[in-house]
């Protein structure tokens, strides 16, 4: 809070509430720092295996300084306009170069391909009526057809993906 005679006379330049801002977004910022470093080196946390266990790792001087990470995660693009960090490549680290803000959106869509993926294809399946294209947005399945040839579905998949403008790494398996 700021006394308003401080402020008619231009001793004060600002309320502070800006600078609380990014003092909370800080702190959520170093929330985020701690569960991702949970995720990459505890074995018993719940999602280890798929970060830390497929050996995604974090970026040597971030590992044990959340400051150097924030003060980096604070200048890339979208930091004021998306609520999502996230890796561009899943199978990458917490890096720079590899982040960015983005939606929830393209966030749930940038998956890698499932172990008991049998198509070698992410979101297309084989069933007896022929390859099948999918996606799962938020959540969300969107059935993108059924195809007699594999390339077709893929295809499918592809152009729906570009056509919602999401990323190259927003390929999911359902």
């Amino acid at each position: 809070m700021v006394r308003i005679d401080k402020a008619k006379s231009n001793k004060i330049q600002s309320c502070g509430c800006s600078h609380k801002r990014i003092n909370s977004n800080n702190t959520l910022i170093v929330s985020k720092w701690h569960q991702i470093k949970q995720r990459c080196y505890n074995p018993l946390h719940n999602k280890y295996h798929l970060y830390g266990g497929r050996g995604i790792t974090i970026f040597g001087p971030w590992i044990n300084d959340p400051n150097l990470f924030v003060q980096y995660v604070v200048k890339l693009p979208g930091y004021e306009k998306y609520p999502s960090l996230d890796r561009i490549n899943n199978d990458g680290n917490y890096e720079p170069g590899n982040l960015r803000w983005t939606t929830f959106q393209v966030q749930s869509a940038n998956r890698g391909k499932q172990k008991n993926n049998t198509s070698g294809f992410i979101g297309i399946n084989h069933n007896n009526k022929g390859w099948t294209a999918r996606i799962k947005i938020n959540r969300c399945k969107i059935n993108l057809g059924t195809f007699d040839k594999i390339e077709d579905a893929v295809v499918a998949r592809n152009n729906y993906i570009i056509s919602k403008g999401l990323s190259q790494y927003s390929i999911q398996h359902i």
